[in-house]
C-alpha cells in the first residue's frame, strides 16, 4: 500500500478551475506548508480511489465514475487521473512538471495550457521523438511487465524501423520478451518485423 499526500494548493476541479485556499489558515514563515489542509489517501493494490479537492475528502463512487462530477482526482497504482476526457465527465485537467519551488509559493503557477485526460496504452511513452528535420523515433529501452494468464513477461520495444525488400520501413517493430521463472528470466524471444503499418498485422 502507498500513501499519497494532497494539499489544498493543488489546482484541479471537476466542474471548473479553482483553488481551495483555507482563508483562515495562518502561515508560519519557517514552514510554508503550515496551515495547509492535508488529506492522506491510501491507494489499494487494486481498484481506484476517488478524491474531491474542494473540501478535500475521499469520495465513495457507487455509480459510474465516468459520468460523475463528484470527484477531481483518481489514484490507481502509480497512475493519477483527472476527472476529464475518458476518465470522467468533469472539466479537470493537469499541467507540468514544474519546478518544485512553485509548490511552496503563494502564487498560482503560470502555465500556458492544461490538458485533459486522454487514452493511452500500456506502452505509452516507449519512444523519444527527434523532431525536425529528421523525424525519427528512438526506443527509450524501457522494460515493461505484461501478464498473460498466470505468466509474467518482461517486454522491450527495440526499434520502430524494419527492412522490407531492401528498403527501410516505419512501423516494422523489433521487440523482445522473456518470461519470469521464479526469480530468474526464461529464454529471450526476439521479434523482428512486427507489422504495425496501415493494413498490417
Amino acid at each position: 500500500r502507498r500513501l499519497i499526500v494532497l494539499a489544498t494548493f493543488i489546482l484541479a476541479c471537476s466542474e471548473g478551475a479553482g483553488v481551495n485556499a483555507d482563508a483562515g489558515a495562518k502561515k508560519d514563515a519557517a514552514n510554508p506548508l503550515s496551515g495547509v489542509k492535508e488529506l492522506r489517501v491510501t491507494v489499494p493494490d487494486s481498484g481506484r480511489v476517488y478524491v474531491a479537492l474542494h473540501d478535500p475528502k475521499v469520495v465513495q463512487e457507487t455509480g459510474d465514475p465516468t459520468t460523475s462530477t463528484d470527484w477531481d482526482l483518481a489514484f490507481q497504482g502509480w497512475d493519477v487521473f483527472t476527472n476529464s476526457g475518458p476518465s470522467g465527465a468533469g472539466k479537470g485537467a493537469g499541467f507540468g512538471p514544474l519546478d518544485a519551488a512553485l509548490y511552496v509559493d503563494d502564487a498560482i503557477p503560470d502555465h500556458p495550457f492544461v490538458a485533459p485526460d486522454k487514452p493511452g496504452g500500456a506502452f505509452l511513452g516507449w519512444y523519444l521523438y527527434s523532431g525536425a528535420p529528421d523525424h525519427v523515433l528512438y526506443s527509450r529501452e524501457h522494460v515493461y511487465g505484461v501478464k498473460s494468464g498466470s505468466t509474467l513477461f518482461k517486454v522491450q520495444i527495440r526499434s520502430y524501423y524494419g527492412d522490407r525488400d531492401g528498403a527501410p520501413v516505419s512501423a516494422l517493430y523489433r521487440a523482445r520478451y522473456a518470461p519470469f521463472v521464479g526469480a530468474a528470466s526464461g529464454a529471450v524471444t526476439e521479434i523482428d518485423g512486427l507489422d504495425g503499418t496501415a493494413g498490417g498485422a
